[in-house]
This record gives structure tokens, C-alpha cells and sequence, in this order.
């Protein structure tokens, strides 16, 4: 009994030294986890990087989140094929298959998460084209003006901006800056709206009451795009309706009408 007591002792003390130690070097095993998934995501063709790298771009994940879920799905992938090699039991294979489901799920939904961000992104024109508007109007500088317009809201749109007022600060062209944000977030209105940034940055137009016309059209359009998602609603309904509703009611209505018959014959 004193042996197990003692064995406990020092399997708990041994623990515990070793969470302390990884909680004390975890900046450092941070950077290492970065530093290994950069390298393999460096080791991957051009063509490869592309494909992986476009969805969740257009999700809205950066670049080190992408490394980092490469290598969590390689780590996982390799433990799968090691336990398949090894003959480990079903459980752990089974256990390793859902936990690489589980990786490889963001891949799969990125595409439509990239659709509701570009959504949200163009709802939110409106709101920011009245600030810059409302702004410029007293005279603002551009950038200024798009500094205090994007407030603490959180929007992808704004997100993506303020991503375009860092880069500029670090070196990277107004334009470039717009260009980064075009292909992040891939729609006209968007694109109409950076063009109209551009060109009063390089010429210095007025853009008061373009900006005000614009977010006028913008708000009808969105009003019309979610009175129209109103009225798809009771159409997408009828689908559930007809598949679990209408049978769960009219099943045990049958089931009456033949005991009937059953006990008439």
C-alpha cells in the first residue's frame, strides 16, 4: 500500500513538473509549431498551395492559421496510416478517422462560409459609405477618414479595411493595398467600391455625393436582395414540410383507419 501511495506520489509530481515546464516554454513551442508548419506548407507544389490556400483566403482565414491546420492534418493523417500499418485496434482507427474528418471539415465548409462572408461584406456598404461621405464632407483626409469610419463595427468588409490601413502603414501601396482586398473579398460591388477609392486617392476628387448616391442604391438593393430571401423562406419549407411533418401527421391516422379494417374483417 505504501509503495502504491509512493507511486502516485511521484507520477503526480513528475505531471505536474512537466505542465509546468510547457506552460513556461509555451511561447517557445508556439514558435516552433509556426516555424514547422510554414516549412511545410513551403514544401507543397505552387499549384497545391493555390488550391488549399484560395478557400480559406475568401473565408477569412490568414495564412498562419492555414499552415497551422496543414499540419494538423498531416500530423493526424500520419498517426491514421501508422495505426493502419501497425494493426492498432478499431476503436483508435476509428477514433484517428473522425478526428481527420474533423480536420479536413474546415476545407469542406470554407467554400460556403466564403459565401455568407462576401454577403455580409456588401451589407455592409452602405453603412460605410455614409461615414466616409459624412467625413469627407468636413474636409477629412481619405485615409483619415476611413480610420474613424470603421469604428469598432464588426463587419468582414471593415476587417478587410483595416487590413488595407495596416498595410499602408507598413510600406505597401494604396493600390496593392485595394488589390489584396479585391481578390479576399471577389464581388463587383466591391470591387466598384475600391475603385472609387483609388481614384480619389490618385486624383482627389470629391467623392461626397457619389458616396451618398451610391449607399442610396445600396441599401435598395439590399432591402430588395432580403425581402426576396423573406419570401424563398416558406418555399424552402415545403421541403422539411413534405419530408418529416406531413408523415409524422397522417402516419397515425393510417395506422387507425387499417386497425379498423383489420378488426371489421
Amino acid at each position: 500500500m505504501l509503495v502504491l501511495l509512493v507511486a502516485l506520489v511521484v507520477v503526480y509530481t513528475s505531471l505536474s513538473a512537466f505542465v509546468v515546464l510547457l506552460y513556461r516554454r509555451r511561447a517557445r513551442l508556439m514558435r516552433g509549431w509556426q516555424l514547422s508548419a510554414e516549412w511545410l506548407w513551403l514544401r507543397l507544389p505552387k499549384g497545391l498551395q493555390h488550391a488549399l490556400a484560395q478557400p480559406f483566403l475568401l473565408a477569412g482565414l490568414q495564412m498562419n492559421s492555414i499552415h497551422g491546420w496543414l499540419l494538423r492534418t498531416m500530423c493526424v493523417l500520419l498517426l491514421l496510416t501508422f495505426s493502419l500499418l501497425l494493426g492498432a485496434p478499431v476503436v483508435v482507427q476509428a477514433a484517428l478517422l473522425l478526428l481527420l474528418f474533423a480536420c479536413l471539415r474546415p476545407l469542406l465548409v470554407a467554400g460556403k462560409q466564403a459565401k455568407i462572408r462576401q454577403q455580409q461584406a456588401v451589407y455592409g456598404l452602405p453603412i460605410i459609405m455614409d461615414a466616409l461621405a459624412l467625413l469627407l464632407a468636413t474636409g477629412v483626409p481619405l485615409m483619415t477618414a476611413l480610420q474613424k469610419g470603421l469604428g469598432q463595427r464588426q463587419n468582414p468588409l471593415y476587417s478587410e479595411l483595416r487590413n488595407v490601413l495596416y498595410q499602408v502603414r507598413t510600406g505597401v501601396s494604396f493600390q496593392d493595398a485595394l488589390t489584396n482586398l479585391c481578390e479576399r473579398l471577389p464581388r463587383a460591388e466591391i470591387r466598384s467600391f475600391a475603385n472609387l477609392l483609388l481614384q480619389a486617392s490618385q486624383q482627389g476628387n470629391s467623392l461626397v455625393a457619389l458616396l451618398e448616391q451610391q449607399a442610396a442604391v445600396r441599401r435598395e438593393l439590399t432591402a430588395a436582395a432580403v425581402e426576396k430571401q423573406a419570401q424563398e423562406t416558406p418555399v424552402r419549407m415545403l421541403g422539411p414540410l413534405a419530408l418529416f411533418i406531413f408523415p409524422a401527421t397522417i402516419i397515425p391516422f393510417i395506422g387507425v383507419i387499417a386497425a379498423k379494417v383489420m378488426y371489421q374483417v
